[in-house]
């Protein structure tokens, strides 16, 4: 973030924001004794991990592939694991209602080696439920009598549709754990299972949660990187500074903004305070890349509004990176020395995050020595605990969605029309 003479924060605001917020902490670490925030306590759920590792082992030996059907926090945070994978492509995602891609889909999966994974912890989700209804038919057209070995339900393990459903068919199925929301979900088989199908270290990605999770119990914002985040935002957000731009660097990390944003957008965009007050809670998330977006909304960001905070999302060395050729090519270009394709991207980077500076516009960088489930543990459980932090900084309830219910309501309403 940038110093106070610069359009910062003043370190003089944090201090007197710190009784709060210690009191806020100890608020939290009741309700966790209570019970209260199961999210919180997913990483140490030694049983869970087993079986899922243990269940996507048996997969793997009978299944090439993963078709998901689910939405929102049932399949972002699943995107978001994708990419610590070597075999991504092993999972494709319908998360949508494009009736061209379910038939591009349709035509280019083998489904004799496809595992069909529905994602809904009610089993009352509409796009998952329709898509399931199709690809339940075509798994029984193309294979047969045997089709249900090809399905698989990750859903609340006592009720709903989709349980009843496994239940009366045979049909396996994997828990979420009670009380977790879908946008908090990633650490369930909710993101794990297929992480693990695809040969992700997924005992490794907890490890680095429960890091996390040491590190912020500490209620001093000055050791507790998920409230020193959420004091910064907010502190910015009294400023005007009412968007949040998340700007990862790296195809892998790409997907980090999307899940980020749902977790965030709908936690933390309510109307009534705790208390019942209107207060129309809420910054917005736009979801960026660099260095693609250097060159479209990076000019907004320098020259308009100065209403925005930016979090670059980097990764500091990869394992596997190429040299660029020296020659006539990239000296047109002013690239005189040696770089590899990832010094060059971390110099981009430098770029936007100095020209950011020189014009007073607030950023945060959270570095990432390097991508790996360990890392992405981190970054997964310091996003959760920071929204719901955000959440009782701004007395709003982070774990409710009504407005979403709102609409749902009115697409049940159309479809019995």
């Amino acid at each position: 973030m940038l110093a106070p003479e610069k359009g910062g924060v003043e370190k003089l605001a944090i201090d007197q924001l710190t009784p709060q917020l210690r009191e806020l902490h100890k608020g939290l670490h009741d309700l966790r004794r209570l019970g209260q925030l199961p999210f919180q306590d997913l990483p140490y759920q030694e049983d869970m991990i087993s079986k899922i590792f243990e269940k996507a082992k048996q997969k793997r030996e009978q299944f090439d592939h993963i078709l998901l059907l689910g939405i929102g926090g049932s399949s972002l945070g699943a995107r978001f694991l994708q990419t610590l994978s070597n075999t991504p492509e092993h999972l494709s995602v319908c998360d949508h209602l494009d009736a061209r891609e379910w038939k591009r889909l349709t035509e280019s999966l083998d489904f004799s080696k496809t595992l069909v994974v529905a994602i809904s912890k009610s089993g009352r989700t509409i796009e998952t439920m329709a898509a399931l209804s199709y690809f339940y038919d075509i798994l029984k057209k193309r294979l047969g009598k045997d089709f249900k070995k090809n399905l698989l339900f990750i859903t609340d393990p006592r009720e709903g549709f989709l349980r009843a459903m496994a239940l009366a068919e045979g049909i396996d199925c994997l828990d979420i754990s009670p009380g977790v929301g879908g946008r908090y979900s990633v650490l369930t088989p909710v993101g794990l299972f297929p992480a693990a199908f695809l040969g992700v270290n997924i005992q490794e990605i907890m490890a680095g949660a429960r890091r996390m999770d040491e590190r912020c119990k500490n209620a001093d914002p000055w050791s507790n990187p998920a409230m020193m985040s959420t004091v910064l935002h907010y502190l910015l957000e009294k400023q005007g500074k009412k968007i949040r731009v998340i700007l990862p660097y790296g195809e892998e990390l790409r997907p980090y903004a999307r899940w980020f944003s749902q977790l965030w957008s709908e936690s933390l965009g309510k109307k009534l305070s705790l208390k019942g007050q209107e207060v129309f809670n809420g910054t917005t998330v736009v979801c960026a890349s660099g260095p693609e977006d250097q060159h479209s909304q990076l000019q907004l960001y320098l020259e308009g509004p100065s209403d925005k905070v930016v979090t670059f999302l980097v990764e500091e060395s990869i394992s596997k990176d190429i040299k660029l050729p020296q020659g006539e090519i990239l000296r047109n270009v002013g690239i005189k020395a040696e770089l590899s394709v990832h010094q060059l991207l971390q110099i981009e980077c430098q770029a936007t995050r100095k020209a950011l500076l020189d014009l007073g516009r607030p950023s945060q960088s959270i570095l990432l020595r390097q991508v790996t489930p360990h890392t992405l543990g981190q970054v997964i459980l310091m996003a959760e605990l920071e929204t719901v932090y955000s959440g009782s900084l701004y007395n709003v309830n982070p774990f409710n969605q009504p407005a979403v219910e709102s609409i749902k309501i009115n697409i049940r309403n159309l479809l019995s029309h």
